[in-house]
């Protein structure tokens, strides 16, 4: 779990990361900024709450295992944040299939 007392996680704060399978951003945070969590091999699920309203540039680019992310604001800008990733995408109730 990431706390939701930061309104911002910066840029390429968890890149290359090894070892998060799961990651949770907790009510609060903001805004997910670019090349946040790119290059892990091993993240396989996301939870982005409804307090963020963008997520950066590749902030999970190439994720090759991202296959599950809940996005509870069906507001948030996302701008290019899941290249090279196969995922069920949550937004809301809405269940979204993308394929990069």
């Amino acid at each position: 779990h990431i706390s939701g007392e930061f309104d911002m996680i910066d840029d390429r704060c968890f890149e290359y990361c090894k070892h998060i399978e799961n990651l949770t951003f907790e009510e609060g945070i903001l805004l997910l900024c670019q090349e946040l969590l790119c290059h892990s091999k091993t993240l396989k699920k996301l939870h982005i709450p409804e307090s963020a309203t963008s997520i950066g540039w590749r902030a999970f680019y190439n994720c090759p295992n991202l296959s599950n992310v809940e996005i509870l604001n069906s507001e948030t800008f996302i701008l290019y944040s899941f290249l090279f990733t196969i995922l069920t995408c949550y937004v809301t109730n809405v269940i979204l299939e993308l394929r990069v």
